[in-house]
């Protein structure tokens, strides 16, 4: 994948977001530093933490923005057309992959550009236009109506380790022969206030059904975060394949 996205933000402000948005947290964010261009306090939003000028228009509304994607998920009108491949009410999980519209392939890179802003580590975020490879990348998002608040993305991987979970700990795998590959999980991500709901097992459901493959021979990119070693540990209690 390009690395040409790490920063939080990307393209026009103007059509970054769209539509009404929840307003942010009316908690008193902390002040944490003095501005050295302005002197101006500049505070941290307890809810999305972002350091911004409360005093400057642009910083209120570059908060805004992010707050709202990282908080809230990303809301499109054409994430309710992306392909859904399980549904239960208003919620779904939807399928974006080399063979999806370009529309449906800028909602997945916008939202991975959003949660590239919240994770602890960097990573190379997904791009539109981006040529399909002998990864066969596999986009699942979670939606609730025109919203997408999770994001999974699977690719087939040929480098593959088995490892028991005490042999993990140790930093031992056994290098497996060359096969023709395992689809693996790349990256996980929830916006905030959907966290701690079930998204990616959900997603991890409807992927292993849509793509035909059992827990065991589910791939996971390392290292973990600590969440996604929960998850990982629940779903293979007796150890994973670590596929690169």
């Amino acid at each position: 994948m390009l690395d040409r996205f790490k920063s939080k933000f990307c393209g026009s402000g103007r059509d970054y977001y769209e539509s009404a948005r929840p307003a942010p947290s009316t908690a008193s964010p902390r002040p944490v530093f003095v501005d050295r261009i302005t002197g101006e306090l500049s505070v941290k939003c307890p809810d999305c933490g972002f350091s911004f000028v409360e005093t400057l228009p642009r910083d209120r509304h570059q908060h805004r923005k992010y707050h709202d994607g990282v908080v809230f998920g990303l809301k499109r009108s054409a994430i309710t057309q992306i392909k859904s491949v399980s549904s239960s009410g208003a919620n779904s999980v939807r399928l974006v992959n080399a063979g999806s519209p370009r529309a449906h392939r800028r909602v997945a890179q916008e939202l991975s550009l959003i949660m590239a802003g919240d994770v602890e580590f960097s990573f190379v975020a997904y791009h539109a236009d981006e040529p399909d490879d002998d990864r066969h990348y596999q986009i699942f998002i979670g939606t609730e109506g025109d919203r997408a608040v999770s994001y999974l993305i699977l690719e087939r991987r040929h480098r593959v380790w088995r490892c028991t979970w005490e042999e993990y700990d140790s930093q031992k795998s056994t290098k497996l022969p060359a096969v023709n590959g395992v689809w693996s999980v790349g990256m996980a991500w929830v916006c905030r206030a959907n966290r701690k709901k079930g998204w990616i097992r959900r997603s991890l459901d409807a992927a292993a059904q849509h793509l035909d493959f059992t827990w065991d021979r589910l791939g996971w990119y390392t290292p973990f975060s600590s969440d996604g070693e929960g998850l990982a540990r629940h779903l293979c209690p007796r150890g994973i394949l670590i596929a690169k």
